[in-house]
């Protein structure tokens, strides 16, 4: 094979990034961190209640 040849390879599998809308207040690893803060899903303002 030739040494200056570039070989092309193809993006391959790529992982979905995290996304703030797959961490809702119920959420395992949410939860205990409102705990923490004492701070509950029933704390959201009636006008997100069912965005959860």
């Amino acid at each position: 094979m030739d040494t200056n040849t570039v070989k092309t390879r193809g993006m391959g599998w790529m992982r979905d990034l995290p996304d703030f809308r797959d961490y809702t207040p119920e959420h395992v690893k949410i939860k205990p961190l409102l705990k923490k803060i004492n701070m509950t899903a029933s704390a959201a303002p009636a006008s997100l209640a069912g965005f959860s």
